[in-house]
């Protein structure tokens, strides 16, 4: 160990160091206007988001006995409080662990409708994915139904983004038409799958409070992109195609 504190370094070396934090610095500066710029698209934007479950419908179970509705409450939480920063009005489908409804059917009958009546422009349900116990699949994924562009569009910036921050999955948007939210819905309305909690490291990611906040961000992010595509008429002509032929 001496010898090391010993060793001369090469001037070249501190150059080079030097110059990867001042990289690392300028990009971050660049970044953090980029995103303020794109956040004013989301002012005045109607999004309501769904912490799926919730009540006597936990969802699935984690591995060491995790709910998935908790964790769908927990993040979903994080991402409203980053869109209501960002200006946008939020509708949060529960803010506590209760159900909409009853039964099943009628819950899910319940958020559908008060999406429409809220006047939503778009619909995100967060939720967690599982399969066999300690299996090794993982990865986040998002589900959209396959007649609207406007959805696919918004799922595709999402994964994207989910990608890009949370660094462990390599899966792609998928359609999905089955499923009763999607395909009752008459907004773009998108799955957010954030992981299996029947992988244990997954499922402790995601039990993780940074691991909330940094697929909530990712999310956001997302969003801001995706509604500054929408302020150039993009995405607000596919939505608005759409809504005039339901």
């Amino acid at each position: 160990m001496p010898f090391l504190f010993c060793m001369k370094i090469p001037k070249w070396i501190y150059a080079l160091c030097a110059l990867v934090i001042a990289f690392a610095v300028v990009n971050a500066l660049l970044q953090v206007p980029a995103l303020e710029a794109t956040s004013y698209a989301l002012a005045g934007r109607t999004i309501v988001i769904d912490p799926g479950h919730g009540g006597f419908d936990p969802g699935v179970l984690g591995c060491t006995g995790s709910k998935e509705k908790d964790i769908n409450l927990q993040v979903s939480k994080l991402l409203a409080q980053f869109l209501r920063e960002g200006g946008a009005h939020v509708v949060l489908l529960r803010e506590s662990d209760k159900a909409l409804a009853e039964t099943k059917q009628e819950d899910l009958a319940e958020r559908v409708k008060i999406a429409h009546e809220s006047e939503g422009e778009i619909y995100l349900a967060l939720h967690c994915n599982a399969f066999e116990k300690d299996s090794p699949w993982q990865g986040a994924q998002c589900f959209y139904h396959s007649k609207s562009e406007a959805a696919l569009a918004l799922a595709e910036e999402i994964q994207k983004s989910l990608q890009s921050s949370l660094q462990n999955t390599d899966r792609a948007a998928l359609a999905h038409d089955t499923t009763y939210i999607l395909k009752n819905l008459q907004i773009p309305a998108v799955i957010i799958e954030m992981g299996f909690l029947s992988n244990r490291e997954e499922e402790a990611n995601l039990m993780n409070p940074e691991y909330q906040h940094k697929m909530a961000w990712a999310i956001y992010v997302a969003l801001c992109h995706y509604y500054s595509s929408a302020e150039q008429g993009t995405v607000d002509d596919i939505i608005n195609t759409e809504t005039d032929n339901k």
